[in-house]
């Protein structure tokens, strides 16, 4: 066995812990990540106003295209309050995976080689890249027809 093998080995060898200890540290890194969504979904709806806005923009530009009533009517007496907490709950999972995306690669990347890590972090980049991405597609693309 070379020594960068063998070091490679001890580096994995030093992270290892009980099984009770693992679950320990799943369960706070659980509890990190919710509290940030939940923070994130705090601060969103801060700015259920303008998170409002900039939902509706393409519905009501569809409206007054087709030269309708440009209202948005809601159904039920609480059904305003409902739409502005679930998209501040929505908005607060989209800003906050930053932090849920921290907290899973604090919770795996002691298990990982060192070489395996230098491949992760490029990974963990691209991921985030494309779930902005995804999420800005959808809000040009996909609302406007729908």
């Amino acid at each position: 066995m070379s020594t960068a093998e063998s070091q490679t080995e001890s580096e994995l060898d030093a992270s290892r812990a009980p099984f009770l200890e693992h679950l320990g540290e799943l369960r706070w890194r659980l509890w990190r990540a919710i509290v940030g969504v939940f923070l994130a979904a705090c601060v969103c709806f801060i700015f259920h106003d303008e998170l409002y806005h900039l939902l509706t923009a393409p519905l009501y530009d569809v409206l007054e295209a087709k030269e309708l009533d440009n209202a948005v009517k809601f159904r039920t007496v609480h059904g305003a309050f409902m739409f502005h907490l679930k998209t501040a709950i929505l908005a607060g999972l989209f800003v906050g995976i930053p932090v849920v995306l921290w907290q899973v690669w604090g919770f795996g990347a002691p298990g990982l080689y060192k070489h395996e890590r230098k491949k992760a972090i490029p990974f963990v980049f691209l991921m985030s890249a494309c779930f902005i991405g995804g999420g800005v597609f959808a809000y040009v693309f996909v609302l406007p027809p729908a």
